[in-house]
């Protein structure tokens, strides 16, 4: 996304505009409690700032540097910054005050200290998070060679935050990342605070920017532990009918540990408060959801309106760091208002954020352009023009570093809108039997091809080879072929006799399997074969207490496939198995999971079911998509218990059915 060049003024008036509107039952401000503070002022004596006229600037007050000390009120209870530079604004040295502080010194070393302060990890941490950041500066082993890199700018009279000293910007990018990367575990164990609604099927992972809960006829969006904000619109028949802005939780890290866990959704054992919305469907029919987080761009309702209000967030994060507007709340909104106003003149739906670099400096350089726009006309905000002319040059600074080195990019948000999915579009039903996914219909078109020879029992697509197996007619005397099919137009490249009689052929975990064993040995086994040359390799053992019958599938960590166990008579269950062949899940007499075929491709389950159904599931068997087969009565009915009339395959990223009649079709399903 870019920055458009939109005048200043224009944006003045918009501001001033938003900030006359206030509601009537608007909180009212707090006054700021000020409080006096005053210390020394040193840097070494060679420096040509002798000889400079110096002022200190807090963001409420403005002295004069005198005998090289200071006096300057501050907002009390405060993290508070401080300026020191010449009339004209730039800046040579900062200071960092906070509550409980003994040494009010301003030098090289505080001025580093300040800089660290202002970096975006600091826009999560509450103050005790603050203080172990500035101690955890201070004890690093690099802190005393930037110290002296500073040193050398202050000797020079050179500002620290000047865009041109390009060395210094990556010196200290350098020495901010290997600190955190020094002082953050990696391996951590992840908790998310649990629900107790059902979750509503269609989704589709973690990645998710919002889950989705069934709470009667009402739909519960939610969000559980995301620090960036998500659109949501509703459409009926491709009109928007409702809107619904997900705002990100609100958390507050106690430790810079704390806070690089979040950026992986672990919140260390803390619980957060979860955010949520809840919508009633207003009548019975199909309802089209579409969730945005807006950082692929684009000129979608919910995508603008989500890259608007996420990096007014952002920004307003950065300006609270540097502004006292705790107890401001009528201020706060009205900065706010005026930043989102800001924020939409200023961008166009051009993408141009692919890092969390990319987006720390887009959320700076807009923070920065807003200050300058402003012109004081939010006096609620800024009591001193001085002060939010140095915090432009800051941002300016920051926007800068925030390109260089991962370690400096800290921006929690940013970060966790980076990594998870950006869209999610959606398909509801609501009837009188509940909400549940919509489903779709499609009809299956003439074959793709169809193999003339014997009767095809079995096929397996094992991602560059498709073979089939031709039916041993029931007492495996019958001469058996493996053979191996072109996909492109169903020419038969090879044809043998496999080593020994198969009664299935599925594929999983790299291997081909016959799955079914009719030694009635007490152990129970599947026999595994060479995937590229169909050759017999071993047995693979699992658990006696059932039997694999129909398939076989691999999701990457687990077995899956129907089995038969004695319940007093014959019953049937979905089972997922270990890779030592233990059962670690169990869906028995369950109607929804009662498939006729599983495969597992591209992170997703497909399945066909019985009355003609073909379902995409998510890895927890949560059903995503629906199609119903309009013309299922081309694959006839079934003869024997064992028949499958769909069975499916996943061939170049597209699914396939292979039918009863050795017709192939190739679906438009992806």
């Amino acid at each position: 996304m870019k920055i458009s060049n939109y005048l200043f003024f224009f944006i003045t008036i918009f501001c001033i505009s938003s900030c006359s509107k206030d509601d009537d039952n608007s909180p009212v401000d707090e006054p700021l409690i000020l409080t006096e503070i005053a210390g020394k002022i040193i840097y070494p004596v060679e420096s040509p700032l002798n000889n400079r006229s110096l002022e200190i600037n807090s963001s409420v007050s403005n002295k004069l540097v005198e005998d090289n000390g200071y006096s300057i009120e501050v907002a009390e209870e405060e993290h508070n910054f401080l300026f020191v530079g010449d009339k004209n604004n730039e800046v040579y040295l900062l200071g960092y005050n906070y509550p409980g502080q003994q040494n009010h010194t301003i030098d090289a070393e505080s001025t580093v200290i300040a800089l660290a302060m202002s970096m975006p990890i600091a826009t999560i941490l509450d103050s005790e998070g603050k203080v172990d950041l500035l101690n955890t500066v201070k004890a690093d082993p690099g802190f005393k060679e930037i110290v002296a890199k500073t040193q050398e700018l202050i000797l020079q009279g050179l500002s620290p935050v000047s865009p041109h000293q390009k060395d210094f910007q990556n010196q200290f990018a350098l020495f901010f990342s290997n600190m955190l990367e020094n002082n953050i575990n990696h391996n951590r164990t992840h908790y998310n605070k649990k629900v107790s609604l059902q979750k509503l099927s269609n989704q589709s992972s973690g990645d998710d920017p919002v889950t989705i809960y069934q709470a009667g006829k009402n739909v519960l969006f939610q969000n559980s532990g995301k620090l960036y904000n998500t659109s949501i619109g509703i459409y009926r028949n491709d009109e928007r009918i409702k809107h619904i802005q997900l705002d990100r939780i609100k958390f507050f890290a106690t430790s810079i540990q704390e806070a690089a866990n979040t950026a992986t959704n672990n919140f260390n054992e803390r619980d957060v408060e979860i955010v949520e919305e809840s919508y009633e469907f207003p009548g019975h029919g199909q309802y089209e959801i579409r969730i945005n987080t807006g950082k692929e761009g684009g000129q979608t309702f919910e995508s603008q309106e989500a890259v608007w209000h996420n990096m007014t967030t952002w920004g307003m994060d950065v300006l609270m760091t540097l502004y006292p507007l705790k107890g401001k709340a009528q201020c706060t909104r009205q900065v706010v208002n005026s930043f989102r106003t800001y924020t939409k003149a200023a961008m166009d739906g051009d993408k141009n954020i692919n890092s969390v670099s990319d987006g720390m400096a887009l959320t700076y350089s807009l923070t920065e352009n807003f200050l300058s726009g402003l012109g004081g006309s939010l006096t609620c905000m800024i009591g001193n023009n001085s002060y939010s002319q140095m915090v432009e040059k800051l941002f300016s600074w920051n926007s800068l570093v925030s390109k260089i080195g991962s370690g400096v990019n800290m921006g929690i948000g940013i970060t966790q809108w980076l990594s998870d999915d950006s869209s999610m579009e959606l398909c509801y039903e609501y009837s009188s039997t509940g909400v549940g996914i919509c489903t779709q219909k499609i009809t299956v078109g003439d074959p793709f091809f169809t193999i003339s020879s014997r009767k095809i029992s079995h096929v397996a697509w094992t991602g560059q080879k498709l073979w089939a197996l031709t039916d041993l007619n029931g007492n495996g005397s019958t001469y058996q072929e493996m053979m191996e099919i072109n996909p492109n137009n169903g020419a038969i490249i090879r044809s043998f006799p496999p080593n020994q009689p198969m009664w299935t052929l599925e594929y999983a975990n790299g291997r081909l399997w016959d799955i079914y064993d009719w030694s009635f040995d007490e152990q129970n086994y599947a026999e595994m074969y060479n995937a590229s040359t169909g050759n017999y390799i071993g047995n693979w053992y699992y658990t006696e207490d059932y039997e694999l019958y129909y398939y076989l599938t691999f999701d990457g960590t687990y077995y899956w496939g129907t089995v038969n166990y004695d319940c007093g008579g014959n019953c049937q269950a979905l089972i997922a198995f270990d890779l030592d062949g233990n059962a670690v899940q169990v869906f028995d007499d369950d109607p929804s999971k009662q498939f006729e075929d599983l495969i597992f491709a591209e992170g997703f389950f497909w399945a066909s079911t019985y009355d003609g159904f073909i379902l995409k599931l998510d890895k927890d068997l949560n059903a995503v998509e629906r199609y119903e087969v309009t013309n299922f009565e081309i694959f006839g009915e079934v003869q024997y218990a064992n028949e499958i009339a769909m069975r499916l395959e996943y061939i170049h990223n597209r699914l396939w059915i292979i039918d009863r009649f050795n017709n192939f079709y190739k679906t438009s399903i992806e």
